[in-house]
């Protein structure tokens, strides 16, 4: 009985692989020219994330050099000080809350 079982379907899963490639090979055949195109418009849309990815990395941020006399002659607190730095590190207000425990 396993064994009629394992046959019938051994040749359905062929019968299904013939239909399946038939099917494949009309595809490529009717629409030949629209795959081409769509493997060609997938390349370069691949391409083009690759470049946008390449190009708009961020250059490594420049540390920030405090302006003794300009400190001096605006008054600014430590405290000021503090929170112009982390901003000028690129943080965000919550981040920045964060670290100065706001």
């Amino acid at each position: 009985m396993k064994r009629v079982v394992i046959l019938y379907a051994l040749g359905l899963a062929a019968g299904a692989f013939l239909l399946q490639w038939l099917q494949y090979n009309y595809l490529v055949r009717v629409f030949s020219t629209e795959i081409y195109i769509g493997l060609i418009a997938l390349a370069f849309a691949g391409l083009g994330v690759w470049a946008g990815m390449r190009l708009a990395r961020r250059p490594a941020s420049a540390t920030f050099e405090k302006n003794t006399a300009a400190i001096a002659s605006l008054g600014i607190t430590l405290r000021e000080q503090e929170v112009l730095a982390h901003l000028a590190a690129g943080k965000s207000n919550k981040e920045i809350a964060d670290k100065l425990g706001i």
